[in-house]
């Protein structure tokens, strides 16, 4: 009976480990973002990228460079701790999602003043050109108040 479980046991390991073989395994986006420099998180061509701190969704390469570089001008001092929650990819290995929080902090370049404060994001990660990158992310300052809504 002992022998009859350790097989079941080994078979079922093995048949998820030979599920995911693409490079968007939870393994493997950890990889990407070891691998990847501070804020230089490796992205797809065709990306989307929206985040609160943008007045309009990014989309493209070339909308978020031109984005993140008006916001990286305007702040100094820059602090930021990634949490990362959750990391769950499709058995192919081919997309994975991915969220957790930032801890974010600088120094306004215009008034001087320190922000401080913790944003939530999701990113969507997919293979592309054989590596796994970012194709989709968002990002929101939690415990922000919303505007009221029209009557």
């Amino acid at each position: 009976m002992r022998a009859c479980l350790l097989l079941l046991v080994a078979f079922s390991f093995s048949g998820i480990a030979a599920a995911q073989t693409g490079p968007c395994t939870e393994a493997g986006v950890k990889a990407a973002k070891a691998a990847a420099a501070k804020g230089a998180l490796p992205h797809s061509a065709d990306q989307y990228f929206f985040s609160g701190a943008f007045d309009k969704p990014a989309i493209g390469a070339q909308d978020r460079k031109q984005a993140a570089t008006a916001i990286a001008t305007s702040r100094k001092n820059v602090s930021e701790v990634e949490s990362t929650e959750r990391i769950v990819a499709d058995e192919s290995g081919g997309m994975a999602y991915e969220y957790g929080t930032v801890r974010i902090a600088f120094d306004d370049v215009k008034t001087g003043q320190r922000e401080d404060f913790t944003s939530a994001y999701l990113r969507v990660w997919k293979t592309d050109g054989g590596a796994c990158k970012v194709a989709a992310e968002m990002a929101e300052p939690e415990n922000t108040q919303q505007p009221a809504g029209k009557n």
